[in-house]
C-alpha cells in the first residue's frame, strides 16, 4: 500500500510541477503532448487540477 501512496505523492509533484514550469504532459488521442499555460490556459489548469485531485484522493484512501 506505501507504493500506492508513493506514486500518489509523485502525482501530486507532477501537477504542482506543472503549475510551476508552465507545461505539462498529457494523453492526446493515440499519444501524448505537452499542453503550455500560455496556448491553452483551460485546458492546462484542468489537466493539473486532475493530476492533484486524483493524486491526493489516491493518497488519501
Amino acid at each position: 500500500m506505501e507504493i500506492v501512496k508513493s506514486f500518489a505523492l509523485l502525482m501530486v509533484a507532477y501537477g504542482l510541477y506543472g503549475v510551476v514550469s508552465g507545461k505539462i504532459y498529457a494523453k492526446d488521442k493515440w499519444s501524448g503532448r505537452y499542453v503550455y499555460k500560455n496556448e491553452e490556459p483551460t485546458s492546462f489548469w484542468l489537466i493539473c487540477a486532475s493530476y492533484i485531485g486524483m493524486g491526493a484522493f489516491i493518497f488519501l484512501i
